[in-house]
């Protein structure tokens, strides 16, 4: 049976090195433990020297892309970043502090090379990544700490960002407690001490990560918050995510409480028209009891919030509704037949009672009849795009947003919108170009 390598053996194998010994005869000639380690050392340095020169090539390329670049030409620098490998990593982390007074092109390849690191095993590059989240510039603080709260060292990161947490503010403080919460969700004395704080965004920042992480076991902390009249409105938005990430956590109770928000006006109307739409996630047809916790949105003096409430009743069920809110709609088409605007309003309700199909082909009748008028139409695209996710078509959700006439940072906001939630999970997410 042959003798088991090493460790040292072992290493100069995994990094090419010829492992050879001569006879032991009488010891004279075999390599000794030092020549040994100097040749391990000799190979470490020869690997780490080529890998240097690969990534310095990279980091020019991505440096001299033209911006904003096109997610292929981006998305193949970080391929090439990746397939660098593990032991790449620790010679990532220079790179990822662009400085304070940084250029464009070097924060653009800061963000790339972090998207990298966060697709990697940095194991490797802990010491290196906690030394920047501790004392880089304020931004490569913050980078170092978006790769670190992927980390698999987390039993050796969490203890030090914690430590970093306590001392930190800003930006730089919301970001470390994300990453602890994503490290360790189950730490509730850091909840307990987040929620009961003063720091309004800190909750915030736990919610949101409560809810990416879905976290069930949190519910009971987040309920009390949700009940909280006080402090509940100053979170609407956020507490109505992490329901909408599970929404089997929230029971009648909870409905009746997401509804008081709703017809809160300490909760800005955004929000509470969210929250509106969302009810359908959690109750499957109406009820009295529904329409009684409704009634003080239905009646509300904001008709926008108003409409939401009735497009949610004819949604779950209610015909009589359901017609009288298409019937002005009706009408106004009836009067203008040529008008895109007329099937545009009556696809968005449409799409909103969740007559996909229907509202699709008003979508697209609008585009006809206005291909010739000077507004662009961005919401009727994205409108066809919300119809296509919301089926399950989500190539051709893609293809809708990638022709809709706005602004990239308007494409990659709509990557939060829970109409997109699936569509973003599947192979076609990349159209909303994500940075970290």
């Amino acid at each position: 049976m042959a003798a088991a390598l090493t460790p040292l053996a072992a290493l100069l194998l995994f990094m090419g090195a010829p492992v050879t010994e001569a006879p032991a005869r009488d010891g004279k000639d075999r390599e000794s433990l030092e020549e040994f380690l100097a040749r391990a050392r000799l190979k470490q340095a020869e690997v780490f020297a080529r890998l240097g020169q690969e990534l310095d090539a990279l980091v020019k390329r991505l440096e001299a892309l033209p911006l904003p670049p096109s997610a292929q030409a981006r998305d193949g620098l970080v391929e090439e970043c990746v397939a660098l490998g593990a032991e790449a990593t620790p010679l990532f982390v220079r790179w990822l502090d662009p400085g304070d007074a940084a250029l464009e092109k070097e924060r653009f390849r800061a963000r790339q090379l972090a998207v990298a690191l966060q697709r990697m095993d940095t194991r490797a590059a802990t010491a290196e990544l906690l030394n920047l989240a501790a004392k880089g510039s304020n931004e490569g603080r913050l980078l170092a700490v978006r790769v670190l709260e992927l980390s698999q060292d987390s039993e050796r990161v969490r203890p030090e960002l914690l430590g970093l947490y306590r001392t930190a503010s800003g930006q730089v403080r919301s970001t470390l407690l994300r990453a602890l919460l994503k490290l360790s969700s189950s730490d509730t004395a850091l909840l307990d001490e987040v929620f009961s704080g003063d720091d309004a965004s800190l909750r915030d920042v736990a919610l949101g990560a409560l809810a990416e992480g879905r976290v069930a076991e949190a519910e009971e902390r987040v309920h009390r918050l949700l009940a909280d009249t006080a402090k509940g409105p100053t979170h609407a938005a956020a507490l109505l995510a992490y329901y909408q990430a599970q929404p089997d956590l929230a029971g009648p109770t909870h409905v009746k409480e997401l509804i008081a928000l709703a017809a809160s006006a300490q909760v800005g109307t955004a929000t509470r028209i969210a929250i509106v739409d969302a009810l359908p996630l959690f109750v499957e047809t109406t009820s009295n009891d529904l329409r009684r916790a409704l009634e003080p949105v239905l009646t509300s003096a904001d008709l926008k919030l108003a409409e939401s409430a009735r497009v949610v009743l004819a949604r779950l069920g209610d015909r009589t509704i359901k017609r009288d809110l298409l019937r002005p709609y009706d009408e106004l088409i009836d009067n203008s037949p040529k008008w895109s605007q007329a099937f545009f309003r009556r696809a968005e309700v449409l799409r909103r009672v969740g007559d996909y199909k229907d509202a699709e082909k008003d979508y697209r009748t609008a585009l006809q009849l206005g291909k010739n008028e000077p507004n662009s139409q961005p919401d009727t695209y994205i409108g066809l795009a919300r119809c296509a996710a919301l089926q399950g078509h989500f190539k051709e959700a893609a293809e809708w947003l990638e022709k809709a006439p706005i602004q990239l940072a308007q494409l990659k906001a709509y990557a939060g919108d829970p109409d997109f939630a699936k569509l973003k999970a599947s192979k076609y997410g990349d159209v909303f170009r994500s940075d970290p």
